[in-house]
């Protein structure tokens, strides 16, 4: 079943409940303990009267349990399944006791026991009305959840998204700890060229301190010439952050895509172990001088843009060996001084090729020259606004943290060069971990998929792991990483960590398309769940606007008859019309909030959030029984908006039925999720939200015109500004648009 079938529930049986959920449950205490609580003053009600209204939504919850039982019984030949959902919304509500904890609110209402004291796994508990009635609340709003959300196809959806993206951590987690024993079984096959890489970056970051206590020094005399000095302090702060990016690239605190025949950390293109962009013969620990704009590690007549050092994982030399790996004393021989080998299965090494999605580096020195890139940018910005006591703040910060950087990469080094004998066995340990860790994680991708049947699809689909139709997309991925991993162990245990390295390398790989396929069903249960949630927005939408035409009408017709000619019956009818927008306002907010929890969109939320506080506007204006033409104006824009929120939606689903296209994934990760609404269509929106201020502007200056202002009623003037908020939505959505591009 559907969004749109679960929308086919018996009406009475909704309207009851929707009725008891926004039925106003009084919240009274005692001021015994100095809080702020409402009090029976402060709503102008006895305690015997709240406790009447509490029962009266005890009755009605009443009624609605004999109702469950009553169409259960009618619907059992015709529709089983609304009859079973409907027992299932009965044993829910008797399960929650919601009418006996209900009488007990009503017995400590009329005690005036608003706050009380109660046992709780034999300790004494202080509690309140509120906190009672909050609980009663919730409860109906899970029996609601249960008659409009289908348990069978919506909710098994939503778990399996969740199982996914467990397994999907686990994964990306498994080929974080993997590169590291690749990186750590690098060093140890050729430590000299893993030594000789940390050299140049070593060098590199050399050059930056001075290149740092220059602008520090040139910063002071700059303020003491004047701020008007400072811009051009600016550039030189600039060309020493653009050196130190690329530093942040050569020690993996970005994202590198690696060439699968390479070192982990080289881009495409290069040469296994060449260092990225830098010509033959650069190294990147040289000192070009201090012209602004040079990349450390440029010779005379180096390209600009060259890179500062290698990226992690490339040796001088194509030699292998990847980015030093963990901070100081987190690998397999611990700091200097401290114990060799640190913790028996401790992860050794660091990722190679920098972290998917953008995650931070572990690499010594990595997170300390990130640090220093964002003061650095900071302090830029200060220089050119002229602030020169904060850019100098900015940039001693910078200064300390490649102080740290270089600290880090001289320890590694250090490391590196007093690796003890024992390193291979503590690196086979640590191997064995991880191929148990992920051994586990194929037996659970196996027993998942088994018992969730991939929510709606076929077992496995997406995937080639699962033979037989069983397991997880990747569960076969990760079996074959484990065994690779088991056969790196081995290799270690020989004392062979280059032929490890293989491997190792292999079973990355591997984990690497487990995480594709996973990614692969992911947007796919996302496409199916995203295409009932547009279909139910347009049915909500399509709903609204034919109820919102004959408000419309009726309401130029009352107008139409003169505000002083109008009989009581007509008086309590405009009454009902606003109770009618109202209505239509808290569906808007209800289809607000669902697009709000998608969160794919920039312009259609806001769009939604401004028919809602129309429709809530008009609601008061039909109180104050104003049926004037701005109230009608206002009513005729309500019905274009919700058009072109239609539109969009069909158009959205027109879009979502387009076949996918077959463009490969991306080494940084899978696409962002599809938006809701196309970004034409949105375009559209903003385009009909300013035209919409336009009439308003208009409508309101008419209003103006036409009613003396000691005459204008609260709403009247609340329509003013109303006019300037939507015209700065329509402001914010344009930049809002901007910004995702």
């Amino acid at each position: 079943m559907t969004l749109l079938r679960a929308l086919k529930l018996p009406v009475l049986i909704l309207s009851l409940l929707a009725f008891a959920l926004h039925l106003p449950l009084p919240s009274i205490a005692a001021e015994t303990r100095g809080d702020a609580i409402v009090t029976a003053r402060d709503l102008d009600a006895s305690p015997e009267a709240v406790a009447i209204r509490q029962e009266r939504v005890m009755h009605m919850v009443a009624e609605l349990e004999d109702k469950f039982v009553k169409l259960a019984g009618l619907l059992e030949a015709t529709e089983p399944e609304q009859a079973k959902r409907l027992r299932i919304a009965l044993n829910k509500s008797k399960e929650e006791l919601i009418q006996p904890r209900m009488k007990t609110i009503i017995e400590h209402i009329k005690k005036g026991e608003f706050e009380y004291t109660t046992k709780v796994n034999g300790n004494d508990v202080r509690r309140t009305v509120m906190d009672d009635q909050q609980e009663i609340i919730d409860a109906l709003k899970n029996l609601a959840r249960l008659l409009t959300e289908d348990p069978s196809e919506l909710d098994a959806k939503l778990k399996e998204i969740e199982r996914l993206e467990s397994i999907k951590k686990e994964v990306e987690k498994l080929i974080k700890d993997e590169g590291k024993h690749l990186d750590e079984s690098k060093k140890a096959a050729d430590p000299d060229s893993a030594m000789k890489d940390l050299d140049a970056k070593i060098a590199a970051v050399g050059k930056l301190i001075e290149a740092q206590e220059s602008v520090i020094k040139n910063t002071g005399i700059a303020r003491e010439k004047g701020a008007h000095e400072l811009p051009k302090i600016a550039q030189e702060q600039k060309a020493v952050r653009e050196e130190t990016q690329e530093l942040k690239r050569a020690l993996g605190g970005e994202e590198a895509q690696g060439d699968p025949n390479g070192q982990p950390g080289d881009k495409p293109g290069d040469k296994p172990g060449d260092k990225p962009g830098a010509q033959p013969g650069g190294q990147p620990g040289d000192k070009p001088g201090d012209k602004p704009g040079d990349k450390p590690g440029d010779k005379p007549g180096d390209k600009p843009g060259d890179k500062p050092g290698d990226k992690p994982g490339d040796q001088p030399g194509g030699q292998p060996g990847d980015k030093p790996g963990d901070k100081p004393g987190d690998k397999p021989g611990g700091q200097p001084g401290g114990q060799p080998g640190g913790q028996p299965g401790g992860q050794p090494g660091g990722q190679p090729g920098g972290e998917k999605g953008g995650e931070k580096s572990d690499a010594p020195g990595a997170q300390a020259v990130a640090k220093a890139v964002e003061a650095q940018k900071a302090a830029e910005k200060d220089l050119g606004d002229g602030k020169g006591k904060a850019a100098d703040k900015n940039e001693k910060e910078a200064l300390a943290n490649l102080k740290k950087a270089l600290d880090e990469l001289e320890k590694e080094r250090d490391r590196i060069a007093k690796l003890p004998p024992e390193h291979n066995e503590q690196m086979a340990k640590a191997q064995d971990k991880t191929a148990d860790e992920t051994g586990d994680l194929a037996k659970k991708m196996k027993e998942g998929g088994e018992s969730s049947g991939s929510a709606g699809g076929k077992p496995g689909e997406g995937g080639e792991g699962g033979e037989g139709g069983e397991g997880t997309p990747g569960q076969e991925e990760v079996e074959q990483a484990q065994q690779q991993m088991q056969q790196a162990s081995k290799k270690l245990a020989k004392k062979d960590p280059k032929e490890a390295g293989k491997d190792q390398k292999d079973s990355i790989d591997k984990l690497k398309k487990a995480r594709e396929e996973i990614e692969k069903r992911l947007a796919q249960l996302r496409k199916e769940m995203q295409e009932e949630l547009l279909a139910a927005l347009e049915q909500r939408f399509r709903e609204m606007l034919a109820k919102q035409k004959p408000i419309t009408l009726e309401t130029a017709a009352l107008h139409g008859k003169g505000v002083t000619n109008w009989t009581r019956v007509q008086k309590l009818a405009v009454g009902n019309l606003g109770k009618e927008e109202r209505v239509l306002g808290d569906m808007a907010d209800v289809a607000l909030q669902i697009i709000k929890e998608d969160g794919t969109t920039v312009v259609f939320p806001r769009i939604v959030e401004r028919l809602r506080d129309d429709l809530y506007a008009v609601n008061e204006r039909l109180k104050a029984e104003q049926t004037d033409e701005y109230t009608q104006d206002m009513q005729k824009e309500i019905e274009l908006t919700l058009e072109e929120l239609i539109a969009a939606l069909e158009r959205a689903q027109e879009v979502s039925d387009m076949p996918p296209s077959d463009s490969p994934p991306s080494e940084s990760g899978p696409p962002p999720p599809q938006p809701l609404v196309p970004e034409s269509a949105e375009l559209k929106l903003i385009k009909s939200a300013q035209l919409r201020v336009n009439r308003r502007t208009e409508s309101v200056d008419k209003l103006i015109k036409k009613t003396p202002e000691a005459q204008m009623k609260p709403t009247d003037k609340k329509a003013v500004g109303d006019v300037a908020s939507a015209q700065e939505d329509v402001r914010q959505m344009a930049e809002d648009i901007v910004e995702r591009k």
